[in-house]
């Protein structure tokens, strides 16, 4: 992907300076202007939007950060970087409370300009990535599903109620029951729709690297931190950060969610300077956290402090109104993602399975059960042999005595993923190595077997 080109002003009343970054920037190509004074920047910015200007703090006609407060306050959206030769620690917070990104120090070394200009670079292509978050999210509100079962009417009214709070939120329920669904309901409706949307599965994220994760590090924190990392609590500043499987988190973890929930700030690993969060939190787990609390693995204060409103989901059985209008929804879903326009049919029988199965693994098994009857149909009509063999038993249909060439290659396919676990001492990064899977789809019809076998 071609890289946007950024446009610069340089703010500067010595000529000389004024050539010399031009020359620089334009070689790295850099779209750069330069004016001299205050007023010639406030004139050039009534006609033309520059991503970053680099302003002086001295100017001949005023002080280069209160030109910054001034443009800031009258709504231009410019990255500033404020030049000066009198570097100071209250300098760098009056730029900084001004509302300039950095501060650069005279005389300048052209490595150092290049490196914030891409810093800046960086953090804009970040927000045109949010940006276009939410415009999806915005644009495709109206394909939402909208819930028909009474349980769940009354918890959308809830979230409605709660997402206008600024209260910290924690979602609980089964395993693929909506959480993260919900948790981004909650950010569409509420006060923080322009801010982003941060998600993290605390369950995923090796101990020893979930506090770089969440804080971030500086260089040299710890062995491989070659280069400082922005935390996802920062990333998220102004926004939600969604931590999923929050009952996964170590208690050591735990502690220092809970002084960065009171104080409002976090230290990244490796550094002495904190710094401020603006964050809401919505955390969710399928984790019974008042047994957790009895049993010392979770923190009481973190509970009470993260439970401010509290969600719970019901399990997909429990919401039978909803089972048709969503195998409607689930099966449009995967045509839109693979651009399909044809409307599908499903088979009676296929159908009648469909609606009576119990669904343990929720929504996300009904979500990953149709795309695989979308992507195996024939001809656009779904049959009940295009379903998991779970769905078929108890089906009139379907005679186990004769299984279909395609079940008989599932079977196989199955034995051969068994032996191989058994023979690899259940390493399954190892099997899905020797078998030429990719690890998450090993996962997945591991599980598959697993749910086959607990209905049995």
């Amino acid at each position: 992907m071609q890289r946007q080109v950024l446009s610069v002003l340089v703010i500067d009343d010595e000529l000389a300076i004024r050539q010399i970054m031009q020359n620089l920037l334009e070689i790295n190509g850099y779209d750069v202007e330069t004016v001299g004074s205050g007023e010639e920047a406030k004139a050039i910015f009534k006609e033309k939007h520059f991503d970053v200007s680099l302003c002086d703090v001295r100017l001949g006609d005023c002080i280069g950060i209160d030109l910054v407060k001034q443009l800031k306050d009258e709504g231009i959206e410019t990255e500033f970087i404020i030049m000066t030769a009198f570097a100071s620690v209250s300098t760098a917070i009056d730029a900084m409370r001004a509302g300039a990104f950095d501060y650069l120090m005279k005389p300048m070394r052209n490595e150092d300009v290049l490196h914030r200009l891409k810093q800046v670079q960086q953090m804009l292509s970040l927000k045109k990535e949010n940006r276009n978050l939410r415009r999806q999210i915005t644009d495709t509100s109206q394909h939402i599903f909208q819930p028909q079962s009474e349980v769940m009417k009354q918890i959308y009214k809830l979230v409605e109620k709660v997402a206008r709070s600024e209260r910290d939120i924690i979602i609980t329920g089964a395993s693929g029951t909506g959480k993260g669904i919900l948790s981004r309901e909650i950010h569409r409706l509420g006060s923080r729709i322009n801010g982003p949307f941060v998600q993290i599965n605390c369950a995923a994220i090796p101990e020893n690297l979930l506090e770089s994760e969440l804080f971030g590090h500086v260089k040299g924190a710890f062995t491989g931190a070659d280069k400082s990392k922005t935390g996802l609590f920062v990333e998220a500043n102004g926004g939600i950060i969604f931590l999923d499987e929050i009952g996964e988190m170590p208690l050591s973890m735990q502690a220092k969610l809970l002084h960065a929930i009171e104080e409002k700030t976090i230290r990244p690993v490796g550094s002495n300077q904190q710094i401020s969060i603006d964050i809401r939190i919505i955390s969710a787990t399928n984790c019974n956290l008042l047994e957790m609390i009895e049993e010392k693995k979770f923190r009481e204060d973190l509970y009470f402090r993260l439970q401010v409103l509290q969600i719970e989901l019901p399990p997909l059985k429990d919401r039978h109104g909803d089972i048709v209008p969503l195998i409607d929804f689930f099966i449009a879903k995967e045509c839109h993602r693979m651009g399909l326009n044809q409307k599908f049919t499903i088979d009676p029988d296929a159908y009648d399975c469909l609606i009576n199965y119990s669904y343990p693994g929720n929504l996300r098994e009904m979500e990953n059960t149709l795309a695989r009857a979308v992507a195996l149909a024939e001809d656009y009509h779904i049959m009940i042999t295009d379903l998991p063999p779970v769905f078929l038993k108890g089906s009139k249909s379907y005679d186990n005595s004769s299984p279909t060439l395609r079940e008989r290659v599932r079977l196989f396919e199955q034995q051969i993923i068994k032996e191989t676990l058994s023979n690899q001492d259940n390493d399954r990064r190892k099997v899905a190595e020797i078998l030429g899977l990719g690890l998450s789809s090993l996962y997945r019809k591991i599980e598959e077997m697993e749910d086959e076998d607990a209905q049995q």
